[in-house]
């Protein structure tokens, strides 16, 4: 079919490491997710972004700021690819 992943018109999730936890509504984010689109989440909460339920947070707070956490947690990343008139991205 040669359609790009990018180029997917309806709803498109990518698998990103989450822990469920029954004390929250959505999972926890075991992940760094600084280098990629947030639509690729396949939920959403409206009152909190997607920082809230990272578990880098609790670990800085465990470990304190000055450690590399790089290490510990997996880093995802999303990249674009450069539009092409009229064309699929794997032509």
């Amino acid at each position: 079919m040669k359609i790009g992943f990018s180029d997917i018109e309806y709803a498109v999730t990518g698998y990103i490491p989450q822990v469920l936890n029954n004390n929250f509504l959505f999972p926890l984010v075991a992940c760094d997710t600084d280098d990629f689109s947030e639509e690729l989440f396949d939920w959403k909460d409206q009152e909190n972004d997607y920082e809230h339920y990272s578990l880098r947070n609790d670990a800085k707070q465990i470990v304190g700021n000055g450690h590399d956490l790089s290490k510990v947690f997996s880093r995802m990343k999303h990249w674009l690819p450069p539009k092409k008139k009229g064309k699929n991205y794997d032509d």
